[in-house]
């Protein structure tokens, strides 16, 4: 076993030999006891006969640049369109480049930047219309970013495969690459001082990676920075998609995720950069002492582009929760299981800002982040530690769920509001942790659609206060007099949550009269209900409410979708797949008045359908309560057949088949699909 981390300026690798073909001068003796970075680093490559001379440029292969920069474009949006053929762009970069290091580099940097440009004018195309909190937003607006980064790591290989061989010595390579081997061997030194420290494995075992790590940074320097970038894009997706605690709020202040991918990879570049040494070394102690396990996956990985695009993905999501850590949920999760941790994951943010202070645009937005990570940190302690473990640990468990930070300050806003009491406020702060941590997903899934689509209160003498007030999800708890409890109602909207048309506001309609409807709660429940049906049914509709049709208001309107391209990016395109009228009869009885309402309905509904592309009434369905069918399903059958003589002429006049609708309503009822059950 080693003695112990060597010191910062060896810069030594344990038995370390460059990959040279067999007999080359250049081959080390891999039984040499040690072999230093210098050594490495200055050893010349070989090279093909006719190749340019150490350190010359090629201008013929830099003129052709613009030309590749047109290719690299067309090939990348054909790889965002589902074409993953490379061929052509790679065929012609060996056809077109040479082994001039300068050439090679800024067409590799050509691929980086277009992805980056590309890929985020995807993701606004794809998020055109939503907002990035909406379920399954995150994937969708990262997903270009995500299916372009593996592009550049394919042309770094490529080149490398056509060139590497012929390439000049390291050390005749430009001064921004000489820059970046010195920043990347600075921390390659810091991050195995920091694994030493952790104690998770022998000392060898980090030093066998130092080592990988030296060898597919000197024999790849060309190619090293842009490959760990693309890295921290793929981890950072990876990252998003497993976790979404905070993340949303994140993007959000940014304004966008590509915005945010940007900056993390930003950090990630300054740190290869010209006098960046010092604080590439520290930064790879940091990151390597805050989550040492995940970089222990670098021992089995291949040296090389494989190991430096592996080493990308585990520092991305580093630096995410570093700056996680200073929303409040990252400090309040880290500061309850394990103190050491919380400050380190401090000193990265800290560490991080300085690297962004040259950005002006990016560090006001980081300053709010950091003050409203503290504020609403502060809020909630106080009530914490009076309420006990328990409730620690329920607020704990809702830092897990979705959107959490949002509900958080939904909260803390409430509070404030109710009370300037701390006693008060504590107390409510307890009632609402206790009825949240008593939800199951499908009652929390209910809560955030009741959150984004908050009804509005009546006035009356039931309810008094100012008409249309909106009414938040926390209201829920302490309305008094509420027709249903707020789990019952959650319970009603969860299962159709995921399932509602984007910016519609008939929903509202139905959760107000639920609320404060009076004789509609009734009317209202039975709306959801009915529409849980249809989505057992019809998984992928996608469903309105209260739709104004001209001649009346339809309860529920059922949607298919298909996603088409247009110049802008997808859009989502509907098409109808069901009208339902829903209808509430408890008692199993109707009334006079309620008779001829019925009749007046059934008609408008028959001549509508059988006038506007429905002759086979495919697409109407009348749907009871269970009670109410039970009782009168015969009636309102023979009601439909009435309702249909009495629109005879009218039907007629205007060019209906009225013999063949009158098979479709006898086939439609007889099949139960026009009178069912909800």
């Amino acid at each position: 076993m080693l003695a112990g981390p060597r010191a910062a300026d060896q810069q030594v690798v344990a038995a370390v030999a460059v990959q040279q073909p067999a007999g080359s001068p250049a081959a080390v003796d891999p039984t040499a006891d040690q072999v230093t970075v210098v050594d490495v680093v200055s050893t010349p490559a070989v090279r093909t006969p006719g190749a340019l001379p150490p350190g010359a440029a090629d201008p013929a292969a830099r003129n052709r640049l613009p030309d590749l920069a047109a290719l690299i474009e067309t090939t990348l949006r054909g790889h965002l369109d589902g074409d993953a053929d490379l061929r052509p762009l790679l065929d012609a970069l060996d056809a077109q480049l040479s082994p001039d290091p300068g050439a090679l580099q800024a067409v590799l940097q050509e691929v980086w930047d277009q992805t980056l440009r590309l890929g985020t004018e995807a993701s606004e195309a794809a998020m055109r219309g939503r907002s990035w909190s909406d379920a399954g937003a995150v994937e969708a607006g990262l997903a270009p970013l995500l299916t372009l980064a593996p592009v550049v790591t394919q042309v770094a290989s490529s080149l490398l495969a056509t060139f590497g061989a012929a390439l000049p010595p390291v050390t005749d390579y430009p001064d921004e690459l000489q820059a970046v081997m010195r920043g990347m061997a600075a921390f390659g030194g810091g991050l195995r001082d920091g694994l030493t420290g952790s104690g998770l494995c022998e000392l060898q075992f980090y030093e066998d990676i130092y080592a990988k790590f030296c060898t597919s940074m000197q024999e790849h320097m060309l190619i090293a920075s842009t490959v760990v970038q693309a890295g921290m894009v793929v981890g950072i997706g990876e990252r998003l998609v497993e976790d979404l605690i905070g993340i949303v709020a994140l993007i959000l202040l940014l304004s966008s995720g590509p915005i945010l991918v940007a900056v993390l990879c930003y950090a990630g570049w300054s740190l290869w950069q010209a006098g960046a040494e010092q604080v590439a070394r520290e930064t790879g102690g940091m990151l390597a002492a805050a989550a040492a396990e995940p970089f222990l996956k670098l021992h089995a990985a291949p040296v090389g582009v494989e190991f430096l695009f592996l080493l990308g993905r585990i520092m991305g999501p580093v630096f995410l929760d570093a700056i996680l850590f200073m929303i409040g949920e990252g400090a309040v999760v880290a500061g309850a299981r394990n103190a050491a941790q919380a400050a380190r994951m401090a000193d990265i943010w800290a560490k991080l800002k300085t690297f962004w202070a040259t950005l002006p645009d990016v560090q006001p937005l980081l300053d709010k982040v950091e003050a409203q990570a503290f504020e609403l940190l502060d809020f909630f302690k106080p009530a914490l530690a009076t309420l006990g473990t328990e409730a620690e640990e329920k607020f704990l468990r809702l830092l897990q769920r979705e959107r959490s930070d949002a509900l958080l300050a939904e909260i803390r806003d409430y509070v404030e509001s109710l009370t300037e009491d701390p006693a008060e406020a504590t107390k409510a702060i307890g009632t609402i942790l206790d009825f949240l941590d008593d939800l199951t997903e499908e009652e929390f899934a209910g809560l955030l659609a009741f959150d984004q689509y908050r009804p509005y209160s009546n006035a009356s003498p039931a309810h008094p206060g100012p008409q249309y007030a909106e009414v938040g999800w926390v209201d829920l708890l302490f309305i008094q007099g509420m027709e249903g409890s707020a789990k019952e109602l959650l319970a009603l909207l969860g299962p159709i949550a995921g399932r509602l048309c984007r910016q519609h506001d008939g929903i509202r309609t139905v959760l107000g009269d639920y609320l404060f409807g009076g004789g509609k709660f009734t009317g209202a429940a039975g709306v959801l209900l009915a529409a849980r049906r249809i989505l057992a049914e019809r998984p992928d509709a996608w469903l309105r409410f209260e739709v104004d049709a001209g001649d009346r208001v339809l309860d529920i309107v059922a949607y298919g979708a298909e996603y088409i391209w247009t110049g802008e990016g997808f859009r989502r395109q509907y098409f109808l797949q069901l009208i339902a009228e829903v209808k509430t009869y408890p008692s199993g009885t109707l009334t006079q008045d309620q008779y001829h309402k019925l009749l007046r309905q059934m008609r408008k509904d028959l001549v509508r359908h059988a006038t506007s592309g429905d002759p086979g009434l495919e697409l109407l369905s009348w749907m009871i309560d269970p009670v109410g069918y039970q009782a009168l399903n015969e009636q309102l059958r023979y009601m439909f057949w009435e309702a249909l003589h009495l629109e005879h002429g009218n039907l007629v006049n205007q060019g209906v088949d009225y013999l063949a609708l009158e098979v479709a309503l006898m086939e439609r009822l007889e099949a139960g699909q026009l009178l069912m059950p909800y």
